[in-house]
């Protein structure tokens, strides 16, 4: 392998583009070049890297192991350059980057979405980069700059971290259309004796509604237990299991998907949906444009 002083550092950029598509032809689409231009960038990679970097599997490329942590790292690294490049001034109709957010899935279901129509709109050459949200070590990832901002529900106050409510949700339950115990509602009883969809990102443990059943003296037969509310959704969809979930979202997907919803027949504490992102962050240019994009987008 070559020593840096060796390497094309502007063949970075098109490294980036592949590693993160995995794919000549979107990366080439990604940094506006050809895609012949895009595949002797590749060839060139592969010969100052001495690794083949993408290798072909099944239908498609996948990277290497030594890619995988090329990866990683160089786009931290090309993303603090940009920060650096960019500090001074933010023109969001034309600055590119990346903006890293940590995310349930429920989130992707209309906050984000929001967020990108509203970036589409204004700041075309930014990008949402979502990864899942875990809570064990979310300060450490905000704090090293892997995340630029996380989305969620009881996030602990943390030094050097800010925070802003984005807005307090309820709760509501989801069934399908002809449910055949549910043709004269859903009351506390009928609640108690159907089976439950039980999406918890965190794992296993009694929720919210477990807890709130207890304190009458009940308990519900969870059926179905998953990490992936979208997925809970679609098996209600499918079978006879009921999903109680953040209202918002939940009315979102009971159109997406034409199930029904009802109002939990037992009192649920109201939850708070809340951004967090480090302080250094604060007045950054284009990180101020990026929140209130999403502040905007959630009204």
């Amino acid at each position: 392998m070559r020593d840096l002083p060796e390497i094309n550092l502007n063949l970075l950029l098109s490294l980036e583009a592949l590693l993160a598509e995995a794919n000549v032809t979107r990366a080439a689409r990604r940094l506006g070049v050809t895609q012949p231009t895009m595949s002797r960038a590749l060839r060139r990679l592969r010969e100052d890297l001495d690794d083949p970097l993408l290798v072909r599997s099944g239908q498609g490329l996948v990277r290497t192991p030594r890619a995988e942590r090329i990866h990683a790292s160089l786009r931290d690294g090309l993303r603090a350059l940009r920060r650096v490049l960019h500090d001074e001034e933010f023109d969001p109709a034309t600055a590119p980057d990346t903006i890293t957010i940590a995310a349930h899935d429920i989130v992707g279901v209309f906050v984000l979405p929001a967020l990108l129509r509203r970036i589409g709109a204004d700041a075309p050459g930014l990008a949402l980069d979502v990864e899942p949200l875990r809570y064990a070590n979310l300060v450490a990832q905000l704090d090293s700059g892997a995340l630029d901002l996380a989305i969620g529900v009881g996030f602990a106050e943390a030094p050097g971290l800010l925070r802003r409510v984005l807005f307090r949700d309820g709760w509501v339950c989801l069934a399908r259309r002809g449910h055949p115990s549910l043709a004269e509602g859903l009351d506390l009883a009928t609640y108690a004796r159907i089976p439950h969809a039980l999406a918890s990102p965190e794992g296993d443990g009694p929720g919210v509604v477990d807890r709130a059943l207890a304190a009458q003296g009940l308990a519900r037969h969870i059926a179905y237990r998953t990490r992936y509310f979208i997925g809970a959704a679609m098996a209600v969809a499918q079978t006879d299991v009921v999903l109680t979930l953040p209202r918002r979202a939940g009315l979102h997907l009971a159109r997406a998907l034409d199930l029904v919803s009802y109002d939990p027949p037992v009192e649920l504490p109201a939850l708070d949906v809340v951004a967090t992102w480090h302080a250094r962050l604060d007045a950054h240019p284009m990180h101020t444009w990026v929140r209130s994009a999403l502040f905007a987008a959630v009204v």
